[in-house]
């Protein structure tokens, strides 16, 4: 997509705001997240799907086989790998880029564009829970699949190996996929609520 110098300096600017507004903590995580994020901005991999009070993007995979992944901003969210990892990963900070700039970009048509995270037999009100442990020195996503007084049962989430292909893993102490942990030990808690 060709933009003009304009565009580029607003998306330029809005990066520097960016920067300037995450704690010196995250900027030394980012490690070229923020970067990138920028170049998907400019090349126009970022389409807007909500509204200006619910901000929410479809951000461009740099992965052509894959579906654009969903953004929102108020959740602090995205359906990518490297979200689920802990990470502020670059399709937020694209999407982020756009917001500061203040930029109106064409909008997306949601129900068809739109990925879901991964789903299961819907039910009325059913809610799916996914967070992030730490076991061993290791940072896990996982999705809690029931509660026992102060402990959650928690199932690690698939590994996305090349190819976008997904693997189970056992990461849990004698080859396990699933553990019951104490509330205290999810972090990074995100709630998708079925309507």
């Amino acid at each position: 997509m060709n933009h003009t110098t304009a565009y580029a300096e607003a998306l330029n600017a809005a990066l520097r705001k960016f920067c300037n507004s995450i704690s010196p903590e995250l900027k030394q995580t980012m490690n070229g997240r923020a970067e990138r994020g920028l170049q998907i901005a400019l090349a126009g991999g970022v389409t807007e799907c909500g509204s200006p009070a619910q901000p929410q993007y479809l951000v461009k995979s740099s992965d052509p086989e894959r579906p654009p992944y969903f953004v929102d901003l108020n959740a602090r969210s995205c359906t990518c790998p490297d979200h689920w990892k802990g990470h502020y990963c670059k399709h937020r900070v694209a999407a982020q880029i756009i917001k500061i700039s203040g930029l109106h970009l064409p909008k997306a048509k949601l129900p068809a564009l739109q990925p879901e995270p991964p789903a299961r037999a819907k039910t009325a009100s059913q809610a799916i829970i996914w967070a992030i442990v730490r076991q061993d020195g290791k940072v896990i996503g996982v999705e809690v699949l029931g509660i026992e007084n102060e402990l959650v049962r928690v199932q690690a989430l698939p590994m996305v190996k090349e190819g976008g292909k997904l693997e189970p893993q056992f990461p849990f102490p004698e080859g396990q996929c699933s553990l019951l942990v104490p509330v205290s030990d999810l972090e990074h808690v995100r709630v998708y609520q079925d309507a």
